[in-house]
């Protein structure tokens, strides 16, 4: 519960979610760079106790119902 309440705080968080497998819990942030990113990860270590971290960057979201990409929707 503490864990959740620390990530509601941190800006950027959006979602997150339990897993199995290599990782506890898999994050969607939003970040406007890499030095954002940077810092928001900087504060899951320092506040919420995060030990390791893995970023991967979307780069194109697809819509396979329409087979176009929705490229336009990730920029904020």
């Amino acid at each position: 519960d503490a864990f959740e309440r620390t990530l509601a705080r941190i800006a950027g968080v959006e979602e997150a979610v339990w897993l199995t497998g290599t990782f506890d819990v898999r994050l969607r942030v939003v970040c406007k760079d890499p030095n954002q990113l940077g810092e928001l990860i900087e504060q899951l270590r320092a506040q919420a106790g995060v030990q390791e971290t893995s970023a991967t960057v979307i780069v194109r979201r697809l819509n396979l119902k329409t087979g176009e990409s929705r490229g336009k929707d990730l920029a904020r």
